[in-house]
């Protein structure tokens, strides 16, 4: 700009800007908030996806490590409810022979959720939610039952914003 501000003050001119100067400025602040826009746009995009994925990954790990504690923990007993194929729910029974009573929770697959429930006294039960955003759920008994070491197989699909992502999992039952 200072190269025609140079001719103008030579040939007598008025200050300011011509309008052949704002033209450029405009087009060159078009361009440059253009480049923003796109760079931007993309950016947000990527943090968006990454996001999610972190989500969906954070719901697999405690899902997981849920089942672990609750599954490999004192409990001496398992049925699962329904077909052993498609079963979305598990009871869990724990008996000691110094004890009289017998302590039941259950692990069920609802609304989107996997939930722990078991009862805090003789009276009431407390949930405690195991994973959120799952969209399907399904436990499968070892196929090595016989052997001494037994697994508890399952199945779980998680989906938040329209990603989805599966995962298989194993829990030792003693």
């Amino acid at each position: 700009m200072s190269l025609f501000r140079m001719i103008r003050l030579k040939k007598g001119m008025h200050k300011g800007l011509t309008m052949v100067e704002i033209m450029v400025t405009l087009l060159l602040t078009t361009i440059i908030m253009g480049i923003l826009y796109v760079v931007l746009s993309s950016t947000f995009k990527i943090s968006g996806q990454v996001q999610t994925q972190l989500a969906i990954d954070e719901e697999m790990m405690k899902l997981n490590s849920n089942m672990k504690n609750i599954i490999s923990r004192n409990w001496t007993a398992l049925v699962f409810g329904g077909d052993e194929a498609t079963s979305t729910l598990i009871t869990l029974f724990s008996y000691f022979p110094i004890l009289t009573s017998t302590t039941v929770a259950t692990i069920s697959y609802v609304d989107n959720k996997v939930v722990f429930e078991y009862y805090s006294n003789e009276t009431d039960t407390t949930e405690s939610i195991l994973a959120e955003n799952v969209s399907s759920f399904v436990f499968s008994r070892s196929p090595e039952s016989v052997s001494q070491t037994q697994y508890i197989y399952y199945n779980a699909e998680f989906t938040i914003n329209g990603t989805s992502k599966t995962m298989n999992g194993a829990v030792r039952f003693y």
